[in-house]
């Protein structure tokens, strides 16, 4: 008997410690979505949740109704949107600098490509810059993928589906509008691969291009030459005066790629400022060109040496703590413009010539 009670006094103590177990358990983690994450810190994000409709001419800045050349360029503009103070953090799709100012990339960028192609420019919605330096690299990249969710990808989607034709094509971009190009690179090309065969190439100068980012999506590849195609093109461009300084939208320490946008290597090799072919002024003309070109593979930049003819061109002191003290991101475009002009048909020639 007093076996039996024993037993049952040691079933009991065990019932008890199972319920004060499952009293005490943790509450279950909820995991949220990378979407509604994001979504979180963005003041002004229900912005997104009205759709733009690529099908309306009046949400590109740039449209060829009638293309007559055998290769179309998509250009997406760099960031144009400044929050106000307390304001929010997204632009509107009809933001009115936004639509006044994006234009004007169409000469100062864009013409990189016409030579040789017919040209289209959406519209989307952008980011405040401090917003963005204020989000640790996985949540930027999140930013931004969602972002592409609602416009660029629809609207490269609306243009695969109505506008290209069948054409072969280039992405092209800056800044912002290069993360822009990334997005579309990571998921409508590795969803669309019939697509993506046609692209000459990818111009995403002016963002971060890693070694993380090409490991994830296998699909994807860099440039090593002047003439390859299928490719990303991708460089940031400063003086020896950054060094030292963070870059706060590059990855140091051999994880940024890089090209050289004058010799089209992407080792060490020195360019000197006689090959370049011409840089466009701030006037908007082609004059002789003064930027030299190096790749620092450490910090994943193009550096320019010429300091004397170029320092005068650097970022003042507003970008100070986000590119460096010598930053030459706003022409990234400008100091190498006719090389890439004649990169861009170089591989086109070579994109064409394969096909035959």
């Amino acid at each position: 008997m007093k076996k039996a009670v024993a037993c049952l006094l040691i079933s009991l103590s065990a019932l008890f410690a199972l319920v004060a177990c499952a009293g005490s358990a943790d509450p279950p983690v909820v995991v949220k979505d990378k979407n509604e994450k994001v979504l979180e810190q963005i003041r002004g994000s229900e912005k997104l949740e009205t759709a733009v409709d690529y099908g309306d001419r009046s949400n590109w800045f740039a449209y060829d109704d009638a293309p007559q050349k055998d290769v179309d360029v998509i250009y997406f503009c760099p960031r144009l949107y400044t929050a106000p103070e307390g304001g929010n953090e997204l632009s509107s799709a009809g933001d009115k600098t936004v639509r006044a100012e994006a234009p004007k990339y169409l000469d100062a960028q864009a013409a990189v490509f016409t030579d040789r192609c017919n040209l289209f420019a959406p519209f989307y919605r952008m980011y405040d810059l401090s917003f963005l330096a204020s989000l640790d690299r996985a949540d930027r990249e999140l930013a931004y993928g969602y972002a592409a969710s609602k416009d660029a990808i629809p609207a490269i989607d609306y243009y695969f589906k109505n506008v290209n034709g069948g054409r072969p094509f280039i992405l092209a971009g800056h800044g912002q509008g290069s993360d822009m190009v990334r997005m579309i690179l990571a998921v409508y090309m590795k969803e669309h691969p019939d697509v993506y065969r046609r692209m000459v190439a990818a111009y995403a100068i002016g963002c971060a291009v890693t070694r993380p980012y090409l490991n994830e999506h296998k699909h994807l590849k860099f440039a090593k030459g002047e003439s390859d195609v299928g490719v990303i093109v991708s460089y940031n461009t400063e003086g020896q005066g950054n060094y030292g300084y963070k870059d706060d939208f590059i990855v140091e320490r051999l994880q940024t790629l890089v090209i050289n946008p004058l010799n089209w290597k992407t080792d060490k090799t020195y360019a000197f400022p006689r090959e370049n072919l011409g840089m466009m002024d701030e006037r908007g003309e082609i004059v002789k060109g003064l930027a030299d070109a190096r790749v620092n593979p450490e910090r994943g930049t193009v550096v320019c040496d010429n300091d004397s003819a170029l320092k005068s061109f650097a970022y003042d002191g507003r970008y100070d703590l986000l590119f460096g003290p010598q930053s030459y991101h706003y022409y990234d475009y400008a100091f190498f413009f006719e090389n890439l002009r004649q990169n861009v048909s170089r591989r086109i020639d070579a994109y064409l010539s394969a096909q035959k």
